[in-house]
This record gives C-alpha cells, sequence and structure tokens, in this order.
C-alpha cells in the first residue's frame, strides 16, 4: 500500500518541522500548523466568499499556471537529486573517518547530515504536491470549467486549487531559505557574506 499511498513521506515531512537542538528534539507546532492548517483556512475562507459575498474564486489562465506548477515539479527533483548527492558525500565522509574533521564535533557531522535531510524532504513533499496540484488542474480544466471559449476554472474545484498552490508556496518558502543555511553551514561561509544563519 505504501506505493500507492505515500504515508511514510508525510510522515518524515511532519517530522521534520520540528527542532532540533544538542538537547532536544520537538515538534515546531507553531511552524506545523501554519504549514498543514493554512490550506484548510484558505479553503474556509474561499467558501465564504463565494456563499455568503457572492465573490467566486476563479483561476483565469489556467493553462499557464499548470505550465508553472509542471516546471516546478520537475525542477524541484533536479534540486533533489543535487541534494541526494551532497547527502552521500556527508555520509562517506562520516564513513571513512573515525575522527571528526579539524576544529569540528561527530555531533556537528550529526547535525550538518539532519540539515539536509530536512531539505530533501521539503522538496520531495514539493515536487509531490506540485504534481498533484497539475493534475487537479487538468481534471479542472475539464469538469469545472467556466463559459465556453474562457480558459478559466470556477466552483469548488478551483477552492481546492488555490489551497493546494498555498501548500506549493508554503513548501518552497521553508525550502528555499533552508538550502541556503545548508549550503551556509557545509561550506563554512565567511558570516560577514552570509545571513544570519546561527541555530537550527
Amino acid at each position: 500500500m505504501d506505493r500507492l499511498f505515500p504515508w511514510f513521506l508525510l510522515k518524515g515531512h511532519f517530522r521534520s518541522l520540528s527542532i532540533r537542538t544538542d538537547t532536544e528534539h520537538r515538534q515546531n507546532w507553531p511552524v506545523t500548523l501554519l504549514v498543514y492548517g493554512a490550506p484548510f483556512v484558505a479553503l474556509v475562507i474561499y467558501w465564504a466568499l463565494d456563499a455568503n459575498l457572492s465573490m467566486p474564486v476563479v483561476i483565469q489562465r489556467s493553462g499557464p499556471v499548470l505550465t508553472a506548477v509542471a516546471l516546478l515539479a520537475g525542477g524541484t527533483l533536479t534540486a533533489f537529486t543535487h541534494i541526494s548527492t551532497l547527502r552521500l558525500k556527508l555520509t562517506e565522509r562520516a564513513d571513512s573517518s573515525e575522527l571528526p574533521v579539524e576544529g569540528e564535533s561527530l555531533d556537528g557531522e550529526a547535525s550538518d547530515r539532519a540539515m539536509v535531510d530536512e531539505v530533501a524532504t521539503h522538496l520531495l513533499m514539493a515536487s509531490l504536491f506540485s504534481t498533484l496540484t497539475a493534475l487537479v488542474l487538468i481534471l479542472g480544466m475539464n469538469f469545472a470549467a467556466g463559459e465556453p471559449g474562457l480558459d478559466e476554472i470556477r466552483g469548488p474545484m478551483a477552492w481546492i486549487i488555490n489551497a493546494l498552490l498555498i501548500f506549493d508556496a508554503t513548501l518552497y518558502w521553508i525550502a528555499i531559505p533552508r538550502i541556503y543555511l545548508a549550503y551556509v553551514e557545509l561550506n563554512k561561509v565567511d558570516p560577514r557574506m552570509a545571513g544570519n544563519a546561527s541555530g537550527y
């Protein structure tokens, strides 16, 4: 069943939204609720706008939106390939030496690997849901189109697509800064050239 329903990825992503320090590992509930709750809040708002205020949510020019989502899904998989290669190098470095790199503890090595693991999880989750968004867009273009001759999607299908787009955007919003942080930490970027990357 795991081939059809990737619960393990969803569970892994949920766990990645945590606070990890040398002394504790706990769920970051404000971030977790924001990531998973924002799409559902958006659905309620869309329903209220349509039902109570007669302000229907409409996706205009759904074709370009579909193209953008498909490009994001493919680009995210490419980024994941590079991240997985980096993770393999970190694993090989940890396996090939019993001693830490000069000036770095074994705990620091583990922290680096965990950071890359989190980035990889965000990227895979973003790619999966970008693909799902593209599929729902295709269904909407076929079954929830507006007036003939108009490239638009209306009704509950438009609500769902917009909620998925919000979730996708949130995943990218998290993943891209984490990629930057991983780059800064792993390459020991000069603090004068890096942002405030302290903490994890």
